[in-house]
């Protein structure tokens, strides 16, 4: 999960220049700027996360799979408009914060300590480390190839691939949540 999560992040850093100078709204300070709303946006979710955590739990890691869909689709509609695409891109940037402590915390959950080390290191290093190596790949060539060169369309595919990843995420949470519950009961 985490792979697909850096996979489907790092679209926002990678494209968001591309898509300020195809909108004419910006140069590299602009997007620079952008690069700097997309970490404070990390930054914001960051202070609220023992509170969400608390709350939902490992819902948290669809949850930032749903927020890169909607910063992404807040990007691709409101392309002309910077303070849209800074709004967005804020919005990417809290999906970090909310998914790498909860696979964490969740993965040290899963590990006992024999094995938590290497668990914790592929969960945290080498996936996601893949993941954004391979996302200008996987994803600029896949779009470019069904829609252009268009970084509307490339933000928009995306996030609808966050979408349903995410949607996936609920479904297997939900399942694991009853079969844990009936173990509990049963015991």
């Amino acid at each position: 999960i985490s792979f697909f999560f850096l996979l489907i992040y790092n679209v926002c850093g990678t494209n968001i220049s591309n898509h300020l100078k195809a909108a004419e709204i910006g140069d590299t300070a602009t997007a620079g700027i952008a690069t700097a709303v997309q970490m404070a946006g990390g930054v914001a979710a960051g202070f609220a996360f023992n509170r969400l955590s608390a709350k939902f739990r490992d819902y948290l890691i669809p949850a930032a799979f749903f927020v890169i869909f909607i910063g992404f689709t807040i990007v691709n509609l409101g392309q002309r408009l910077l303070l849209a695409d800074f709004i967005g891109v804020f919005i990417v940037g809290t999906a970090i914060s909310i998914f790498v402590p909860q696979a964490l915390f969740s993965t040290s959950n899963c590990l006992d300590a024999s094995n938590s080390t290497a668990g914790t290191a592929v969960v945290n290093c080498i996936m996601p480390g893949l993941g954004g190596f391979l996302s200008p790949v996987v994803f600029t060539n896949l779009t470019m190839a069904l829609g252009g060169d268009s970084t509307n369309f490339r933000l928009q595919f995306v996030g609808i691939v966050s979408l349903v990843l995410g949607i996936a995420l609920v479904l297997t949470t939900r399942r694991r949540a009853r079969k844990e519950k009936a173990a509990a009961a049963g015991a």
